[in-house]
């Protein structure tokens, strides 16, 4: 019984983990999409692209 147990806690940690490695994995393919939306959207319409560029800029100027 109690290597039953130790069984089924082991197995217990052993699920955690893999799903925190697909939760990473899942975190770097959103970021990776993010990344190429982002630069699709420069190269798609530049002007709404550079408006958002000059606004991160005043930010930074204001900020400073």
């Amino acid at each position: 019984m109690i290597g039953f147990r130790k069984f089924k806690i082991e197995s217990f940690i052993s699920l955690d983990y893999n799903f925190l490695i697909y939760n990473k994995k899942i975190e770097i393919i959103n970021q990776e999409h993010n990344v190429l939306e982002a630069f699709l959207s420069f190269v798609l319409s530049p002007k709404t692209a550079f408006k958002i560029f000059l606004k991160i800029v005043s930010n930074l100027v204001n900020y400073y």
